[in-house]
């Protein structure tokens, strides 16, 4: 058994035809390739408990009001809050810097169209679950 950055693979020869047969078992959820680093964002508490208790807050007032057909709203939104806050991450291959926010948001940037890395707090400037973010200034 190997072992090649979280994908570990045997090589079985094939007694009868004398080739190789390479089976694979995946030791990770994701799969990282020798070439490709994947970081997750950081999740600052705040970005977590301020949305949850507002929608906690406006799913109560739909309860107690019995608007029942707001409440599918809310669990929309809430299930695309859970999505993005779990799925914001950064790839970087040996060409691009791939960065995906949700299932609905995703850049593809050439490293070098990159001009500049900054550190930032203005939540604008990237996508990320933190205030502690990095400003990218590329071109397309």
């Amino acid at each position: 058994m190997r072992l090649m950055n979280g994908l570990q693979y045997k090589i079985k020869q094939n007694k009868h035809k004398n080739k190789n047969k390479i089976h694979f078992k995946y030791t990770r959820f994701i799969l990282t390739f020798a070439n490709m680093k994947r970081f997750n964002s950081k999740t600052d508490k705040g970005f977590v408990w301020f949305p949850s208790l507002i929608l906690t807050a406006v799913a109560l007032l739909l309860i107690i009001e019995k608007a029942w057909l707001g409440l599918p709203i809310v669990f929309l939104t809430a299930l695309y809050i859970v999505d993005i806050l779990r799925n914001t991450n950064y790839s970087v291959d040996g060409k691009n810097l791939k960065l995906v926010a949700g299932r609905f948001h995703k850049i593809q940037i050439p490293i070098s169209n990159i001009h500049k890395i900054t550190p930032s707090r203005d939540p604008s400037k990237a996508p990320a679950n933190s205030m502690d973010r990095i400003a990218i200034s590329y071109t397309i």
